[in-house]
């Protein structure tokens, strides 16, 4: 069998890329930030009502939109523009206690 060499380097990217990236230290793929998307939002500020914040917006939005929401990126006052609070079944009174964590 032949020796066959794998080559390492991405296909996407160029020498110049490659070497762009290295003379910095760190390639931009590992030095950006991961955005938080809306749902690891809910989940990480409210895991206790993560699954009553999905059913409410599933209930009002409808499931497509609900999934369209959670893989936005998150922003501050998230809960907020999630769904019409008045007419959740839990009420005004329990989303805005919910999201006075937000601030």
């Amino acid at each position: 069998m032949p020796n066959e060499k794998s080559n390492d380097t991405p296909i996407a990217s160029t020498i110049s890329e490659l070497e762009s990236e290295l003379s910095l230290g760190v390639p931009s793929s590992l030095a950006t930030p991961h955005a938080e998307t809306v749902g690891e939002r809910l989940k990480r500020i409210y895991p206790e009502h993560y699954v009553t914040i999905i059913t409410e917006m599933n209930r009002v939005d409808g499931p497509e939109r609900t999934a369209q929401i959670l893989n936005n990126h998150s922003y501050e006052g998230t809960l907020r523009r999630c769904f019409i609070w008045e007419r959740s079944q839990q009420g005004y009174d329990f989303w805005a206690i919910l999201a006075k964590r937000e601030t």
